[in-house]
């Protein structure tokens, strides 16, 4: 299967349906400094600068769970599950939260700092 056919996006009340029902990894791959505006709640942070190394490393969770990723706005999301997809060919499919943390934080948690 080609592997931009494995990454699908996702709506935040989509996701919000799921953080409320099944257990997944919610990556969070924005920059250190992004963080300081917020995130979202249960989320584990890997930089996308990082994302190539921590590949390398082993990230085994990626193939027992629903993978949902997720930046700013939604563009860098694309690039690092295209990554995670090709580091880990077993995965069947990589989510982006459409529109990122800033369409999110609109619906669901307005305090986050829109950039």
């Amino acid at each position: 299967m080609y592997i931009l056919s494995k990454i699908k996006k996702i709506q935040p009340q989509d996701l919000q349906d799921i953080l409320d029902h099944e257990d997944l990894l919610l990556v969070d791959i924005r920059e250190i400094a992004e963080l300081k505006m917020g995130s979202i709640p249960n989320s584990m942070h890997v930089s996308y600068t990082d994302l190539t190394n921590r590949l390398i490393e082993g990230w085994p969770e990626l193939l027992d769970k629903k993978i949902v990723v997720y930046c700013n706005r939604g563009i860098r999301s694309p690039f690092a599950a295209e990554k995670m997809l090709q580091f880990y060919q077993q995965i069947n499919v990589v989510y982006t939260l459409d529109g990122g943390i800033n369409a999110w934080s609109k619906i669901f948690d307005p305090k986050i700092y829109s950039y």
